[in-house]
């Protein structure tokens, strides 16, 4: 109950030399017309962020969906590049086929996007792939190191008189 009454409440500073009522319900007018604004700003952004839906939700909007039939489950480093294009999208596991595929259900404004999206994807794919790792650098090092031959040092005492 704390947090509700925590949530719904919020400050009002008015920097004035007399305080009146016009100064008030100004005050209260210019939080209303924010709080409407932030509302707006939030409506525009959820609109314009592409997210996943339901492939119900994809066909009532377009007609048009492109669908590709994967067997890993390796789509989730795809998401940045669907939001990045304004892709909607929407994963749909087949358990009927050992090991299970996966139908990935894509729509998109131009289908250019769509293929923009896909090059980007698979060019950092193919990055990580080549991408030499760190680890087996630093054994060959290792390696390398320990085929070098050390110094030797003679430590003798001579005994003086």
């Amino acid at each position: 109950m704390q947090e509700e009454v925590e949530n719904r409440t919020f400050n009002l500073v008015i920097s004035t030399s007399k305080l009146s009522a016009r100064t008030i319900w100004v005050g209260w007018q210019n939080i209303h017309r924010n709080r409407k604004q932030m509302k707006m700003n939030k409506r525009i952004e959820k609109a314009n962020n592409p997210q996943k839906k339901t492939v119900k939700q994809l066909m009532k909007e377009s007609k048009h969906l492109s669908n590709i039939e994967i067997s890993e489950t390796d789509i989730s480093g795809f998401e940045r590049f669907a939001r990045k294009h304004h892709i909607d999208y929407e994963i749909k596991k087949d358990d009927g086929v050992e090991p299970p595929k996966y139908l990935v259900f894509f729509k998109s404004k131009d289908s250019k996007d769509l293929s923009k999206a896909f090059k980007e994807y698979l060019s950092s794919v193919m990055e990580k792939d080549e991408r030499k790792s760190a680890l087996a650098e630093l054994r060959k090092m290792v390696e390398k190191v320990k085929s070098i031959p050390r110094k030797v040092r003679n430590k003798d005492k001579e005994q003086s008189l």
